[in-house]
């Protein structure tokens, strides 16, 4: 069982941590690569992609990592082995290192096939006739369907938990619950 893995192993409970967050990191930058590059033209989202760090990362090209996301993947992974020390070593509960492993890399899986999908639609961009016209989004269109797809990813986990269990899944369900929940209240203060 893969949490067994998880919680046998602290190596491989990092090196799939910081896999699923360079994933997404890159997923990223490329969804608003192809954005400026090719589907701006035909799709607006206001305010998704403007003024972002990633943006200016991508204008000036660099796919290299940067210094923060270095730092952040050190903290990272000394915070993944520090949370197995302390719950499965010390205090024998490997059960909440499960369902903590399970909200960071879960979370993490969800925005990256969100990232995917946009990737997708981008792609179309890219070949003649594919998109004909303009859609404009407002910001609220822009900013609700992101956390109507981590509520998607809420129920598709709830529903993998009640067939499956275990502790992993609900690290999962509630972390993107919070996440679209916190962002639906932004969204509705902001629009």
């Amino acid at each position: 069982m893969v949490t067994q893995s998880l919680n046998d192993n602290v190596w491989i409970s990092i090196v799939l941590g910081l896999f699923v967050y360079l994933v997404d990191y890159y997923l990223t930058q490329y969804e608003v690569y192809l954005y400026h590059t090719y589907a701006r033209a035909y799709l607006v989202y206001k305010g998704r992609y403007e003024g972002s760090n990633v943006l200016k990362r991508v204008k000036e090209k660099k796919w290299l990592p940067s210094v923060s996301l270095l730092v952040t993947l050190l903290i990272l992974s000394i915070g993944i082995y520090a949370g197995w020390f302390a719950l499965v070593r010390q205090l024998n509960l490997p059960e909440v290192f499960s369902f903590l492993m399970g909200g960071l890399i879960l979370f993490r899986v969800a925005r990256s096939l969100s990232h995917f999908r946009y990737i997708s639609l981008y792609k179309f961009a890219q070949v003649e006739g594919e998109f004909e016209g303009k859609l404009e989004y407002s910001e609220r269109v822009t900013f609700t369907l992101p956390y109507m797809e981590l509520y998607g990813f809420t129920i598709l986990f709830t529903l993998l938990f009640l067939i499956h269990g275990g502790w992993f899944l609900p690290g999962g369900i509630l972390t993107c619950f919070l996440a679209a929940r916190h962002h639906r209240d932004w969204v509705l203060v902001k629009t």
